[in-house]
């Protein structure tokens, strides 16, 4: 039952990002509420958290997916032993 609504929330997630994107580079808050993600599903211990949480490109960090315009399209962390919450900051996301 976890799986399948922690799966809910992340398709919101994904609808909410792509919803958003913008012409400019990936903006900060977008980056902010991806680590925030992070942080709330434990990030560290994930299987494959490639790229999260450094200097590197965030199109290129993995389960990420960009548009053009460098910002998140798609969310692609199943399977990925994620546990904990969806963050408060995904409301966020505009501000």
């Amino acid at each position: 039952m976890k799986l399948i609504a922690f799966s809910i929330a992340l398709v919101v997630l994904l609808s909410a990002l792509a919803a958003c994107s913008s012409p400019t580079p990936v903006p900060t808050t977008e980056h902010d509420v991806l680590m925030a993600l992070y942080e709330s599903t434990n990030g560290d211990d994930w299987s494959d958290n490639s790229g999260w949480g450094t200097k590197r490109d965030i199109c290129k960090w993995h389960g990420l997916t960009c548009n053009d315009e460098r910002s998140v399209k798609q969310l692609e962390l199943s399977q990925n032993n994620l546990t904990g919450s969806i963050p408060p900051e995904l409301g966020n996301r505009h501000q």
